[in-house]
């Protein structure tokens, strides 16, 4: 499996965030899945991430004029107030892409890691309860 300094391990209940100023077709490239084998990345952001993701775990959207965190979340469908505030204190400036990677806890964020050729920043991390999460951990 690829897994190159990887940037998180996979741990139940937490997320990762992603924001930057990739538009709908880009992001829609970014995390296009290649179809490689075991020991390549499943896509460019599995590459910069450093290891291999379960898609299933990935919310995203993208817009092509930048918006408010806040409308991009409801966009996404995230409608929980203390999570959309949490993240507007974070990132006070517009932007066109966002992506929650589930089950995901950063390992090292006082790196700075370029995402998308530097179209994409992490943001955040922190626990928050999943709806969806591996029963094995």
């Amino acid at each position: 499996m690829f897994n190159t300094n990887p940037f998180f391990k996979s741990q139940n209940h937490h997320v990762c965030i992603f924001v930057g100023s990739l538009n709908e077709k880009e992001l829609e490239e970014y995390l296009e899945e290649l179809g490689v084998d075991d020991n390549e990345p499943i896509n460019n952001f599995s590459k910069d991430l450093g290891t291999w993701y379960d898609h299933d775990y990935i919310w995203c959207e993208a817009v092509d004029t930048p918006i408010d965190i806040k409308e991009l979340c409801v966009l996404n469908g995230i409608d929980d107030t203390t999570l959309i505030k949490k993240l507007k204190k974070q990132c006070t400036k517009r932007i066109s892409s966002i992506i929650f990677l589930w089950n995901a806890k950063a390992l090292n964020t006082e790196s700075k890691r370029a995402f998308a050729g530097g179209k994409l920043e992490f943001l955040s991390h922190f626990e928050y309860e999943s709806l969806l999460f591996d029963e094995e951990d």
